[in-house]
């Protein structure tokens, strides 16, 4: 009974049906039931341009007539189907599935989840693109310039390296250098070979020869994380390749021929010879160094339009190239090389892409305070990737806290920075460009104070400190950037965001004034207002204090995302008051 194969439901058995009516469908020939799934097997008259009828195979090598075999889980429609090709099928095309030679070819017929379209279009729409990706295949058109030009198809990719993508890419926009240098860490996990965790160092985006020599080699003894080179190479101006094929390379020997196809054969063979020079096992062994086991080798190559997901047409292919133990002026041609995928590091234009929001310049914003308010509007402005930020705070963060700072700082960092340090710290994570000033607010303008930058947007004042206000108001005639106050009332049941007029002609304390006469009359804003317990002196611990309004994270969060989204809206859209 144990070796019973499954039925074919009625759902698989209409879906048969459906697939035999369909206008490309010469056929169905066979239907098989596995432990998992059911295989439809169907031939599928394919469009081939006019000039390959008489052969009846396109010059990318699909046929007229191709077996498309769709594979139905056995739980469809819950989950979706999907089509292979024949395993001799021709891979040199771009929208393959990574795949094992000898297996079914698994076309990608669609940048959308094939399960999502099934559930939201139909069955016949997966038909439709299949259909369509066959007869784009056979006319060698399954590149779209609206779409975006197709990466290189890596099979058995090894490792996984971090690095700011946007930023290289930038850098070869406006630099002509063919070859520069980077600092390539990298963390091996466990004994294999195949388990990295890599990323680039770029600080100053590449670097030449003479700047290498002084960089740090080697392994740290505290962490085991490797500092060894990383070098890339990039195709002349003007060269542009736009042929389409998966990766080739796997041992040194394939690496340096394509180096050769890209033309950059003599490149390579120069900046080899130096990278052996310095860091072989056998160089890093004479300066009584622990060697590195690799370097990283990145090619990028210029193709006719963007490439898919990005604003660039530079397609960026990173390979691990292993030292030779033994030969310390060569690496033989059987030396492994290893593709690698590089993943893309936060940065603002990634953070501004998934945003929805694109800046030309980034506001410049002075944050006066970054307390529990201050902090989470911080966050939110930094996560749209267009503010750089300048933090004033001279309060040190305490364990208490935690309870409704945007950020969470555990064990002895909460004793050993100011908030404006950690947040700093934070927004650094997300490669969001801030200076921390640890001074007194109502120091700005003076000689032992601070100055904010002299281009300086929009000054953001989230302390709700009577002080600070008094002081912004009388004792400085003029501000770098125009004023916004925001503050919360009444254990955040009211909210306030105050933007000055031009040239101060409206205060915030003349805002104020105004926000308060609206009590005047209004019982349900004065409750609001000033209906709960306002601040008091609060003690956490042994001589742990803080004057401060009692109320919970979840009402401070709700609040703190309104303010964030009328002082963004503000700046970067037109003034409103509220």
């Amino acid at each position: 009974m144990g070796d019973e194969q499954p039925e074919v439901s009625p759902s698989i058995q209409a879906a048969i049906e459906l697939i035999g009516t369909y206008s490309a469908v010469k056929c169905v020939k066979d239907v098989s039931v596995g432990q998992y799934a059911v295989i439809v097997e169907t031939e599928w008259v394919v469009k081939l341009p006019n000039r390959f009828h008489r052969e009846g195979i396109s010059e990318t090598g699909v046929r007229e007539v191709e077996t498309v075999y769709w594979r139905f889980p056995l739980d469809y429609p819950q989950s979706g189907p999907s089509p292979r090709l024949r395993s001799d099928f021709p891979t040199n095309l771009p929208h393959l599935n990574p795949y094992t030679p000898g297996e079914l070819v698994y076309p990608c017929i669609s940048e959308s989840s094939l399960e999502g379209l099934l559930h939201s279009m139909g069955l016949p729409v997966l038909f439709d693109a299949a259909c369509q990706w066959l007869n784009n295949a056979a006319a060698d058109e399954l590149h779209c310039p609206v779409q975006g030009w197709e990466h290189m198809r890596r099979d058995n990719t090894k490792g996984l390296i971090h690095a700011d993508t946007h930023a290289i890419r930038t850098d070869l926009d406006t630099s002509s250098d063919v070859v520069k240098f980077y600092n390539y860490r990298y963390y091996r996990v466990g004994s294999s070979d195949d388990l990295l965790m890599g990323e680039l160092i770029t600080p100053s985006l590449g670097a030449s020869n003479s700047v290498l020599k002084k960089k740090y080699l080697g392994i740290d003894t505290n962490t085991s994380i490797r500092n060894a080179p990383g070098v890339l190479f990039r195709t002349e101006d003007g060269n542009v390749f736009d042929e389409y094929r998966p990766e080739t390379v796997h041992d040194f020997r394939s690496l340096r021929g394509f180096a050769k196809d890209l033309g950059l054969q003599h490149a390579f063979d120069a900046r080899l010879k130096h990278i052996l020079t310095i860091s072989s096992p056998q160089s890093m062994q004479k300066q009584d160094k622990a060697p590195v086991e690799e370097f990283m080798v990145a090619f990028a190559v210029n193709r006719p339009f963007n490439l898919i997901g990005t604003q660039s047409s530079w397609e960026l292919l990173a390979y691990r190239v292993c030292f030779s133990q033994e030969h310390e002026e060569k690496i033989p041609d059987e030396s492994a090389v290893r593709p690698t995928q590089l993943s893309e590091r936060c940065c603002p234009q990634l953070l501004q892409a998934v945003s929805g929001e694109k800046v030309e310049q980034p506001v410049k914003l002075g944050l006066l305070g970054c307390g529990s308010l201050g902090s989470k509007v911080a966050l939110h402005l930094a996560k749209t990737g267009c503010y750089q930020f300048e933090l004033v705070d001279s309060d040190y963060f305490s364990s208490h806290n935690n309870a409704r700072h945007g950020l969470v700082v555990p064990g002895f960092s909460s004793l050993c920075f100011s908030k404006s340090q950690l947040l700093h710290r934070q927004l650094s994570s997300l490669n969001v460009e801030s200076k921390s000033i640890d001074k007194d607010i109502r120091s700005m303008g003076d000689k032992e104070g601070f100055l904010l930058n002299k281009k300086t947007d929009y000054v953001l004042d989230t302390t709700a400190s009577l002080p600070v206000r008094y002081y912004l108001s009388h004792h400085c005639e003029s501000l770098r950037g125009r004023l916004i106050q925001s503050t919360l009332y009444g254990k955040s049941a009211v909210g306030v965001v105050a933007i000055e007029g031009d040239s101060r002609s409206v205060r915030v304390d003349d805002i104020a004034a105004f926000v308060n006469t609206l009590c005047i009359g209004n019982d349900q804003v004065q409750n609001a207002m000033y209906g709960g317990d306002g601040p008091r002196m609060n003690h956490f611990g042994q001589g742990c204090g803080s004057v401060t309004t009692i109320m919970n994270d979840i009402d401070i969060s709700l609040i703190s995302a309104a303010v964030s989204s009328r002082a963004y809206s503000g700046p970067l859209r037109s003034l409103i008051l509220f």
